[in-house]
């Protein structure tokens, strides 16, 4: 229990009559004392003391020096509510023998949002306050937790019946127009297409990079927005290709969104992110996968390859096929023949009698078909010689006809344009400025400019009023606006 805080009264005043106030006469001790008592408390407690301890990485960084820093928490299961929290430290020169050691054994680094089980001790700072001091990190609990997320993540696309779409989609017989989801800079994209491009075979291929995050937190997302933009254009690609190269750790390739992006994509999808350990998640759903970028242009080259060895299998089988039939056909033809030629001319020797009976009945009739063309063709002339003359002379009519009525509708319009233009000379006369003098009007002008206001003069302006007959120079003395 705190202690009671004493009662202040009866201030002393000053000659100004404020209160002055004094430091009340209470026990206490100086921060740098607690933190001592703290500090010694937890050398005496535990300084000898190893803990294992489990707890997920909140956040993590790495000092210049060479130490990693790094915040751990537990949270309640299956929420975001914070039981605990505690700084955790690897210094040097440990720092680099156990994140090497934990590297090598899980094939990553620590990051975020990652539970570890870990040997620490517990220290305090007076500046630094409460702190772990890390000896050693169990790499085998970690590989069991991602191992845990890794069944979760393949029991959800089994689940949703997603694990195998990729897979069981018909591979393209000839893959060459490639979408290749990776980085500028990456080495791994670049040797795929080199590999592509100086195949031996002269197999041309077309290819497009969409650029994305290859590592990291953002990969995963990045990778997916790639997806979703190759599948907008689906009709333009037989494959999708995702390639990286060798180095780095492949955390973001067990992500369960990526995963399922790659398995539901309708497009085959061939990954190979420079690896040689376990195959990732995205691995297992892709529709092929393979250790390096090369091995997966190796693969889409030896399909091509493999497609045109079919080819010119086939085209070599037609051929023998052909040939075979060909000669077959040949010998039935040539047998055929000499048959039809035995029958023919037995034929002809039985019926050689019939044959002379027909050609002069033949020979009859066709002078009597010609001679009955003949009589049509005179009939059909003589009729057609009447129609025509019979149609010549209806255009002949319709012509005269409508030449009386083009000459009737021309002079009909000359009369009504004659009318119009003595009505227009009339007007023009009667509006001929002498016409208009001839009336009693006048024009006066100044400086050959006609005046229509008085306010376009001033008093001594000489002005030149025409009249019908003759002029008249008069000066402005006086004007009245």
């Amino acid at each position: 229990m705190n202690p009671p805080i004493p009662e202040i009264t009866n201030l002393p005043t000053s000659s100004a009559g404020s209160a002055v106030v004094e430091a009340p006469p209470v026990a206490h001790l100086q921060l740098s004392e607690v933190v001592t008592k703290v500090e010694a408390l937890v050398r005496r407690e535990f300084s000898q003391t190893v803990f294992w301890i489990v707890a997920e990485i909140s956040s993590l960084s790495f000092g210049k020096s060479g130490y990693c820093r790094m915040e751990l928490c537990e949270k309640e299961q299956g929420t975001s509510f914070l039981k605990a929290s505690i700084k955790g430290y690897i210094f040097r020169p440990k720092a680099e023998q156990v994140l090497t050691h934990f590297r090598q054994q899980t094939g990553r680094d620590l990051q975020k949002d990652m539970r570890i089980l870990f040997q620490a001790r517990i220290t305090f700072h007076k500046q630094y306050g409460l702190s772990l001091d890390i000896d050693f990190i169990e790499p085998l609990f970690t590989l069991g937790e991602l191992q845990q997320a890794r069944r979760r993540s393949v029991s959800r696309l089994q689940e949703a019946g997603e694990y195998h779409l990729n897979r069981s989609l018909s591979f393209p017989i000839v893959p060459q127009r490639i979408a290749i989801i990776s980085a500028y800079d990456a080495k791994g994209y670049q040797d795929f297409v080199s590999k592509l491009e100086a195949n031996s075979h002269g197999i041309l291929f077309r290819h497009s990079l969409f650029p994305a995050v290859m590592a990291g937190a953002m990969a995963p997302q990045d990778i997916c927005r790639q997806i979703i933009d190759i599948f907008k254009r689906a009709d333009h690609y037989d494959v999708i290709v995702i390639v990286r190269g060798g180095g780095g750790f492949m955390d973001c390739f067990e992500d369960y969104k990526l995963a399922r992006a790659v398995a539901r994509v309708p497009i085959p999808v061939l990954v190979g992110i420079g690896h040689t350990s376990n195959n990732s998640l995205v691995d297992e759903v892709a529709h092929h996968s393979a250790i390096t970028p090369t091995a997966v242009a190796d693969f889409l080259i030896e399909r091509v390859i493999s497609y045109e060895r079919q080819m010119a299998a086939l085209h070599t089988r037609i051929r023998r096929e052909a040939s075979r039939t060909l000669a077959i056909y040949s010998q039935q033809a040539e047998h055929q023949h000499k048959t039809f030629r035995r029958m023919v001319y037995q034929f002809t020797f039985r019926n050689d009698a019939q044959l002379v009976q027909l050609r002069h009945r033949l020979e009859r009739e066709s002078a009597d078909m010609l001679n009955d063309a003949a009589h049509q063709i005179q009939t059909l002339e003589a009729n057609t010689a009447i129609r025509a003359k019979k149609l010549l002379y209806d255009y002949l009519c319709r012509v005269d006809s409508f030449s009386g009525r083009i000459q009737r509708g021309g002079r009909s319009l000359l009369s009504t344009q004659m009318v119009h233009i003595n009505h227009t000379e009339e007007k023009v006369r009667l509006l001929d400025p002498r016409n208009i003098l001839k009336r009693g009007y006048s024009l006066t002008t100044l400086n050959g400019k006609a005046i229509t206001r008085a306010s376009e003069v001033k008093s001594g302006d000489t002005l030149i009023t025409q009249l019908f007959e003759g002029q008249l120079i008069s000066r402005v003395e006086n004007k009245d606006e």
